[in-house]
């Protein structure tokens, strides 16, 4: 069963065909009446803009994602035999390798890795997995994260050896 869908968003006309493809008609249920579809659900409706939005970035624009590996040694590297194979040496004794999706495409540049895909949701899983490889340590700040993501740093333990001194003095 193949529906068609003129929409209006932000003065674009969108054309939608194949609506059971996306992923929100499985929760929506849409009541014809003189060839007009009323939606009853204020929520409903707004999930269905975002979701047209997101379509049509998907079409047009695209999406992408900055990583960087903190951390002395720490980079990313691409296997030669393979193109989507990512190799990521970060600290450990061995090379982590992670296959990325044919629909993702990355660069790398020394411990930069920028990410690019039309698929939102398969992008953002992909980085998290990226991520989780190596969280940031919250007293350095190494690891692997957002490029402009900002860790605030814990301060580690201070000196005990300064004030041994003074106590030291104070007795002679």
């Amino acid at each position: 069963m193949n529906f068609s869908f003129n929409f209006l968003v932000n003065n674009l006309k969108l054309k939608l065909k194949n609506l059971i493809s996306l992923p929100f008609y499985s929760v929506l249920k849409l009541n014809k009446f003189k060839n007009k579809f009323i939606i009853y659900n204020k929520a409903f409706l707004n999930l269905i803009v975002v979701k047209i939005k997101q379509y049509y970035n998907q079409i047009s624009i695209g999406y992408y994602s900055e990583l960087i590996a903190i951390g002395v040694g720490f980079k990313f590297e691409k296997l030669k035999k393979k193109n989507n194979c990512l190799v990521l040496n970060i600290g450990y004794s061995h090379y982590i390798y992670y296959i990325l999706n044919s629909q993702i495409n990355f660069r790398i540049i020394k411990n930069y890795l920028f990410l690019f895909s039309t698929n939102l949701q398969l992008l953002k899983l992909s980085v998290n997995e990226i991520k989780l490889y190596k969280i940031p340590d919250v007293y350095k700040g190494k690891g692997i994260r957002y490029l402009k993501q900002i860790i605030k740093l814990k301060q580690g333990k201070k000196k005990r050896w300064f004030l041994f001194l003074e106590k030291s003095t104070i007795q002679n």
